[in-house]
């Protein structure tokens, strides 16, 4: 393409600032630039064009020709939904952040389910044929026995040092049934240094300490862990990063809690 075709500002001239929708449009090609998962030119934005230019050592961008489909949508529907239908009809887009979380429920079914799923777990895989539990047991278990301690449990508020906490502070949430799920998930696959220590008792014969064994799980665990938060900019927090699985999961948590103690008539 020519030089001419292009009406370059002058060295003395700042363009005009685009506008906030324009801006909006820019922004949005820019976070999906490289997503295979969306088709730029045909979805979103058929052309666009930017000139940089350097006025008084400032970057300037000059925008040119900018179409859009989603020029007629509001900017806050933009960043709330996601660009994906499999997402908006799997994640919702809505958030109360008022609703408790750090409760005594979720720790202790938590816990509870993390010590029983994980210890006959690592049982069960020394055996043939083994028996494996996975994530979606306790998923499914969490929530009726949620809502028996919603039930059973005081409603007693507690003063201490300054904070107030109850046993039984409101309603089962599913932001208390996603936290016990996913700490349950995390131990379902055990940890690989067991296998380590199970390999130099029964194979070498050597006798570990207590201490040798819980150091190794844990430095090995607190390594993956490591890497899985800083990985996280890169296959989380982008928007193309789908993750199918967690759409699953997502879409069984919605439907559980809408329709928990429903009766079809």
């Amino acid at each position: 393409m020519k030089e001419t075709d292009y009406d370059f500002p002058s060295s003395t001239e700042v363009p005009a600032q685009p506008s906030a929708t324009r801006t909006e449009d820019i922004d949005f090609l820019m976070e999906h630039l490289n997503n295979p998962n969306i088709d730029l030119d045909k979805s979103y934005l058929a052309s666009i064009h930017s000139i940089e230019t350097d006025v008084q050592g400032e970057k300037i961008y000059a925008y040119d020709r900018i179409q859009s489909e989603r020029l007629s949508l509001n900017p806050t529907t933009i960043d709330d939904e996601s660009p994906y239908p499999e997402v908006r009809a799997a994640v919702s887009s809505v958030d109360d952040p008022l609703m408790p979380v750090n409760t005594f429920r979720m720790w202790f079914l938590g816990l509870l389910a993390t010590i029983l799923v994980s210890g006959l777990n690592q049982i069960f895989s020394l055996r043939y044929p083994s028996v494996f539990i996975t994530g979606i047991v306790v998923q499914l278990i969490a929530l009726p026995a949620g809502k028996l301690l919603e039930r059973i449990l005081p409603t007693t508020r507690f003063n201490t040092f300054g904070y107030l906490w109850s046993f039984n502070p409101n309603p089962f949430t599913i932001k208390e049934h996603v936290c016990i799920t996913v700490m349950a998930n995390v131990v379902v696959g055990g940890a690989y240094a067991t296998d380590v220590i199970l390999t130099q008792r029964v194979f070498y014969g050597q006798q570990l300490s207590f201490g040798y064994q819980i150091m190794i799980t844990l430095s090995s665990q607190l390594i993956g862990y490591s890497m899985a938060g800083i990985l996280r900019q890169f296959v989380v927090w982008p928007s193309s990063m789908i993750w199918p699985g967690a759409l699953v999961s997502s879409a069984l948590f919605n439907t559980l809690h809408k329709n928990y103690g429903k009766r079809d008539h």
